[in-house]
């Protein structure tokens, strides 16, 4: 395996983001909010996405992950990302 281009992966990871979001686009805060009972709304499944592509580019970037989450760090070092 070659050398990481990291400006590339950023760029990659953009695209990304904007692919993800474009079918969400025009979409109102009523019905991203709406899901049946127990189960997981269009916005919470962008909320998870955020957070996890917010994870991605503290790595990226060389930046603390715990921190760009907003995770204490002694909860991340002790696994208990719930905290």
């Amino acid at each position: 395996i070659g050398a990481v281009d990291r400006e590339r992966l950023l760029a990659r990871h953009a695209a990304a983001w904007r692919a993800l979001l474009e079918p969400f686009a025009g979409i109102d805060e009523e019905t991203a909010g709406w899901a049946p009972a127990g189960e997981w709304a269009a916005r919470d499944h962008l909320a998870h996405a955020a957070v996890w592509e917010r994870h991605r580019l503290a790595v990226l970037r060389g930046e603390q992950p715990a921190a760009a989450v907003g995770i204490f760090a002694a909860d991340w070092a002790a696994g208990d990302e719930d905290a």
